[in-house]
């Protein structure tokens, strides 16, 4: 089928229509395949409205043609099908019902709806925006200095009076951003109502076009696991523990212990492999690992059934980035001093192994402190707040 070509206008070029389409189906979860497939359905949709448009366009004049033809495409979406408002929200649902041509399929919500009369509107070379607001989206025309409103869920939303200044003005492109929060916010939704097949259909669109999100490959391997459907949720999680080197891969390994996708000597075994880089990194001030790390490291370890020499080996390294990379102010925030405390306590870091380290974040540190800061450090090696504890097991 040879492509329809759209109508050129300054807005329709500045949005860049095809780029837009693309994009609302590939948020969808279309494969490069199926794009091609579904830019064909716009173009038969977009033919079938040049035909209607052709046949009731003889007597316009030019004045008002654009407001005139964005009436037209109007009502030829809501002749085609009467029966429109459902739930779909993706441009690939909204195309195939929309084509279908049976009165008894519904098309869209309000996102999908206005993502077809955009994408529709934007090839006619009308000048379309988007009016949003926290529960509703819809369009607004202009030309010539008129602005109309276009409520695609309504028969008689067409130039309907609306309260404009509740919503925000917004361009085109603006959709995939909001396809993607509706994707992820059914994402939720259906955990949250543990519906784990429909979770798993909208974490697989989420990760064909992110396929580098690990939060939803990790959750999709818990929804696995919920089905038992280890092998899959075996394979998500393996996706994640070898191919990242921070604390994400603790949230992998933690979700195969937790739904038992490795036993329990594997487990150890795989842990143990894939986090020592992960640790190795707290030797090395400033470099790229996060703040889970810093402090879970030495609690990874346990978990994880590292010797106990290396768990208090890990410990200290964990202090000294602390001190050093300044994560905490000590003594003047008393969560940071809890934090100090408690991780010497729990693993037995001496006080005197405390105050070493402490020194050496001082020396180690290759910009000036702030005064607050250095009296911070100088008053945990002076031990002016150690000595009033008695939490140091040594």
């Amino acid at each position: 089928m040879a492509e329809t070509k759209p109508r050129k206008s300054e807005h329709s070029e500045r949005v860049n229509v095809h780029e837009l389409e693309r994009q609302l189906l590939a948020v969808a979860g279309l494969e490069e395949t199926e794009l091609t497939t579904y830019e064909g359905k716009i173009n038969v949709l977009q033919e079938r409205f040049r035909k209607y448009a052709s046949e009731r366009e003889k007597n316009v004049g030019s004045i008002l043609e654009n407001v005139h033809r964005s009436k037209l495409l109007f009502d030829f979406l809501w002749q085609e099908q009467e029966n429109r408002y459902n739930g779909n929200f993706l441009l690939p649902e909204v195309l195939d019902s929309q084509i279908e041509g049976n009165s008894e399929v519904k098309v869209g919500n309000c996102l999908g709806l206005t993502s077809l009369y955009t994408v529709l509107g934007l090839r006619e070379g009308l000048e379309l925006y988007l009016l949003i607001n926290q529960e509703h989206i819809l369009n607004l025309l202009k030309d010539k200095g008129i602005s109309v409103t276009i409520e695609n869920t309504s028969r008689d939303g067409f130039a309907k009076e609306i309260p404009v200044d509740e919503f925000k003005l917004r361009n085109p492109i603006y959709l995939v951003d909001l396809v993607e929060n509706s994707i992820n916010h059914r994402i939720s939704d259906s955990i949250r109502e543990e519906n784990h097949r429909k979770a798993i259909s909208y974490l697989t669109i989420k990760l064909t076009r992110h396929p580098d999100s690990i939060d939803a490959r990790l959750k999709r391997a818990q929804t696995y696991a919920k089905l038992g459907d280890k092998t899959n949720a075996t394979k998500d999680a393996e996706e994640v523990y070898d191919g990242t080197r921070d604390s994400d891969l603790y949230f992998a390994l933690k979700t195969a212990k937790d739904f038992s996708l490795l036993e329990r000597d594997e487990l150890i075994q795989t842990a143990q492999k894939v986090i020592r880089p992960a640790m190795e990194l707290l030797k090395h001030p400033r470099q790229g690992i996060s703040f889970n790390i810093y402090i879970r490291a030495p609690d990874i370890a346990q978990e994880f059934s590292f010797p106990k020499e290396e768990i208090i080996e890990i410990a200290k390294w964990s202090l000294r980035r602390i001190l050093s990379d300044r994560i905490v102010e000590i003594p003047y925030n008393e969560k940071s001093v809890a934090i100090i405390y408690s991780l010497a306590n729990k693993y037995g870091i001496s006080r005197e192994d405390v105050v070493t380290i402490a020194n050496e974040a001082v020396e180690g540190y290759n910009q000036p402190f702030d005064g607050a800061y250095r009296y911070a450090i100088q008053d945990l090696i002076l031990d002016r707040n150690i000595r009033r504890s008695s939490i140091f097991t040594k």
